[in-house]
């Protein structure tokens, strides 16, 4: 439910320097998220999944992905572990998750030009 609930912050709030929203999904909580809802939201998206998460769908990172109008980025994740467990894991896909989260919170911090 973090997950919805940081879009939602996202769509409401209007001054969110980002969101990451990792093993989230569409529906469910008391969220339900359409396309119209998520092309409001003007702050990036960094739009992380398991590819074999037993809880959520990775497809809802790839919908966000295809519904949002600001910048969005998806990372699919080759694991089998949802959200932050898969940096309990450890390993390669703990540090590209890490890399990645880095990355996108470095890029939104930075002074526009």
């Amino acid at each position: 439910a973090g997950a919805m609930a940081a879009l939602r912050a996202a769509e409401v709030a209007r001054d969110v320097d980002g969101v990451i929203w990792m093993a989230g999904g569409l529906r469910g909580s008391g969220y339900d998220f359409n396309e119209e809802d998520v092309a409001q939201i003007d702050a990036p998206l960094l739009l992380i999944a398991s590819t074999d998460d037993p809880t959520t769908s990775p497809d809802g990172a790839t919908l966000l992905a295809e519904w949002a109008t600001a910048p969005a980025e998806v990372l699919m994740l080759e694991s089998d572990l949802h959200g932050t467990d898969v940096l309990e894991g450890g390993g390669t896909t703990a540090e590209t998750l890490m890399q990645a989260i880095e990355r996108f919170v470095a890029g939104i911090s930075e002074p526009s030009s």
